[in-house]
């Protein structure tokens, strides 16, 4: 998954990030226009250009920041616009990516997140495909096994599920036209988010 944005880019660490993808924390928004090929293909290419920015020693610390941010409220539907939002916290970073947006035919970062975010979220709606419901009683005798964890762990947790509970009807409602535009792009995209995460 691009690492979820280079596995910095999201605002959660690997355990969170690990959960929320188990409770399929999506939410998938509807959109007026259609996703071009020619539009997915530039924000992919732009991402490959974006991985010398962050892979840059100097941008490590902000790697670091990113990833040690506890953030049990993601939204996994905003992982390219929460990413914007938080380059904002680093003029200079968020100067050389906003290049590389403009570059690759994209108007300002702003609207470059918006289209990661739909790309994302069909591309996660493919991988979600002829799975089961979501199963709220296993997630509630989840919670009851683990009462032994401190509150504010369970309360985290239980935080999650219930986005989880509330976002579940919505995914599999994506739309079609943008899972039908992303579909020809999943082993593009598959192996450019396994690159980043290694």
């Amino acid at each position: 998954m691009y690492a979820h944005a280079r596995r910095i880019l999201t605002r959660c660490n690997y355990r969170q990030l690990s959960l929320a993808i188990t409770l399929c924390l999506l939410v998938v928004p509807a959109h007026a226009s259609t996703l071009k090929s020619s539009t997915i293909e530039s924000f992919i290419a732009s991402l490959q250009d974006m991985r010398a920015i962050f892979d840059d020693s100097a941008e490590n610390e902000l790697a670091e920041e990113f990833t040690d941010n506890d953030d049990w409220n993601m939204d996994l539907t905003r992982v390219y616009s929460d990413m914007v939002e938080e380059l904002g916290n680093h003029p200079p970073t968020q100067r050389k990516v906003s290049a590389v947006a403009e570059r690759h035919g994209f108007e300002s970062l702003e609207q470059w997140g918006q289209i990661g975010d739909r790309i994302f979220t069909a591309y996660m709606a493919i991988n979600m495909e002829g799975q089961p419901a979501m199963d709220t009683g296993a997630m509630e005798n989840y919670m009851a096994s683990i009462e032994n964890l401190p509150e504010a762990d369970k309360q985290n947790i239980r935080t999650m599920m219930e986005g989880a509970v509330q976002s579940n009807e919505v995914v599999r409602n994506a739309p079609v036209r943008d899972i039908e535009a992303v579909r020809p792009y999943i082993a593009e995209i598959t192996a450019l988010h396994e690159m980043e995460a290694r």
